[in-house]
């Protein structure tokens, strides 16, 4: 059975929620449904339900459910699982009696990131930061070279004036 064919119910909920969220935010709500279950292993299929508020007969648990695409969050899970904050285990079923299901659980790494979405914030903050040391050094680096042609222009302007004064005073020697 197809998994939209659960919530009927839900498919307007599924069309605005969907585009509320990024993908971030995608990944944060699969893991953040990890961290809050943590103590046992689920499959996708469980996670779609859970997250969707579905029950097994189609019927909201609650009034107004967030529901996500199931290809989202196996395309989230995926994420996750590749990098390390899951644990998969392969349960294999006996010959000829359907497919084998992979099982996830939140591993210690998973359990203490602080998220997607802030780790992407705290990128993004250094990221400006970097910029605006960037400028400051760019603008530093100006004032700098700035200073140091005013600097060149005095010291040649004291030569000149020195020069200036060495030869009218040598001038002045050889007249007398």
């Amino acid at each position: 059975m197809h998994p939209h064919a659960l919530a009927p119910v839900c498919r307007i909920t599924y069309l605005r929620f969907m585009e509320e969220l990024n993908p971030i935010q995608k990944l944060d709500l699969v893991l953040n449904y990890f961290k809050k279950h943590n103590k046992i292993f689920h499959n996708l299929y469980e996670v779609f339900q859970n997250l969707n508020g579905i029950t097994v007969t189609g019927i909201a648990k609650n009034e107004e459910p967030k529901v996500i695409a199931l290809e989202d969050i196996d395309m989230a899970i995926g994420k996750i699982n590749k990098d390390g904050y899951l644990y998969a285990k392969l349960d294999t079923p006996p010959l000829g009696s359907g497919t084998a299901i992979t099982h996830y659980k939140i591993n210690f790494d998973g359990f203490i990131f602080i998220g997607y979405e802030a780790t992407k914030r705290i990128s993004d903050d250094e990221n400006t930061r970097l910029e605006n040391l960037e400028k400051h050094q760019k603008e530093s680096d100006e004032n700098m070279n700035t200073l140091t042609l005013f600097l060149v222009v005095i010291g040649a302007m004291t030569v000149v004036i020195e020069l200036v004064k060495f030869w009218r005073d040598s001038q002045c020697c050889n007249c007398h």
